[in-house]
């Protein structure tokens, strides 16, 4: 009787490493993917109507000075108290500027830090 040296390699690999990996892209994926609806919210927002009206004398002052810079390539510094409307005239000046195809980055200086 021969014997033909038949020989038999087993290989153990670990991948819990790999599906950690798999679940963190997965976690990311999914951070994406929510962003991306959010902002889409965001530009559909922004494209529905200026959300300014009104006639007394400071808003149509306010109107002129955005009147005044919406076709240049200035950057426009907004300020007033809480809840008296900067994003959306942000919002209206951007609409108005040559920039209006580039995204509108909202920046809340309350929150960061000194």
């Amino acid at each position: 009787m021969k014997y033909f040296g038949v020989k038999t390699v087993a290989v153990f690999r670990d991948v819990s490493q790999q599906k950690l990996a798999d679940d963190n892209l997965r976690a990311a994926l999914k951070k994406v993917k929510d962003l991306t609806e959010k902002l889409q919210d965001e530009i559909n927002e922004s494209s529905s109507g200026s959300g300014l009206e009104g006639n007394s004398k400071p808003f149509r002052a306010m109107l002129k000075q955005i009147n005044l810079v919406e076709k240049t390539d200035s950057t426009v510094l907004i300020l007033g108290e809480n809840g008296t409307g900067k994003e959306v005239v942000a919002r209206n000046v951007h609409q108005l500027s040559q920039r209006h195809n580039s995204p509108l980055v909202k920046v809340n200086w309350s929150l960061t830090p000194a």
